[in-house]
């Protein structure tokens, strides 16, 4: 076999792939998360990753966090914190975010389509709705709003049927 003749190739380590997809993958639970004050208001989970924090108090200084959601949380009820950020990730390109239902609590901060990685889609073509939408949200004030996303389609030709083309969450922001 020839040598080739140039510069050395860099050697990329073995966990720098499997890191990246990590990063791409954190809808799937992939990544780790910051501990989270979400819980849910009426069995008391946690939204996200992680232990939660204890709940705030009057006149404490809890630190805003980011809580993580995804289509498994739909229907619940989350508490967190002003100044907190909310991170949905939801498992198809196909979803649209509505308007927050009260934009003077929560703010829309970013949505974005994150195309999936190579091989992680069993039909990975065209039209199919593989990737991931996400929507970033800051909490501004204490109050109650929610945060809602819709989908026609569930699949390549396919329409929704029941609640597999709706995703709500009732946000509770607390000081």
């Amino acid at each position: 076999m020839p040598h080739k003749s140039g510069p050395p190739r860099a050697r990329v380590p073995r966990l720098a792939v499997p890191m990246t997809l990590c990063a791409l993958a954190t809808a799937a639970g992939c990544a780790s998360t910051t501990p989270s004050s979400a819980t849910s208001a009426a069995a008391g989970n946690s939204a996200s990753a992680g232990p939660p924090s204890p709940p705030a108090t009057a006149g404490s200084t809890a630190a805003p966090n980011t809580v993580q959601l995804t289509f498994a949380d739909s229907g619940k009820t989350i508490t967190v914190h002003v100044g907190s950020t909310l991170h949905v990730a939801l498992n198809s390109t196909y979803w649209t975010f509505q308007p927050v239902t009260a934009p003077q609590l929560l703010k829309l901060d970013a949505t974005a389509m994150v195309p999936p990685s190579p091989g992680t889609c069993a039909h990975q073509v065209p039209g199919s709705g593989c990737g991931t939408q996400t929507a970033d949200y800051t909490a501004l004030a204490t109050g109650q709003t929610s945060v809602a996303a819709t989908r026609v389609n569930c699949g390549e030709a396919m329409r929704c049927t029941g609640s597999n083309g709706h995703f709500e969450v009732q946000i509770v922001i607390v000081n």
